[in-house]
């Protein structure tokens, strides 16, 4: 038989290794179209000349097809962490 403390151990460490597992599930890469499309993507209370702003900034790379630009995602969480460090280091 066992014990409520041993019992509460067990299930304890068993959520901890959930929680890592989750952490490790890569978060899906999205195609972000357009000013409109990154201004969603920044939240919906982005105006158009912020998302402007940060397209320009180079922060992330941006794909052009014809007069269309397109980014993705994964790059532009990164750029803006990315720059989010280095900003206050300089």
């Amino acid at each position: 038989m066992m014990t409520g403390e041993e019992l509460r151990f067990l299930l304890g460490s068993g959520n901890v290794q959930q929680e890592e597992v989750k952490n490790d599930i890569p978060k899906e890469r999205v195609k972000i179209k357009g000013i409109r499309g990154l201004m969603k993507f920044f939240g919906g209370g982005c105006s158009s000349t912020t998302a402007q702003k940060e397209k320009d900034s180079g922060k992330f790379p941006v794909y052009w097809v014809g007069n269309r630009f397109y980014c993705y995602s994964d790059e532009v969480e990164e750029g803006i962490k990315n720059s989010k460090k280095t900003k206050g280091n300089d």
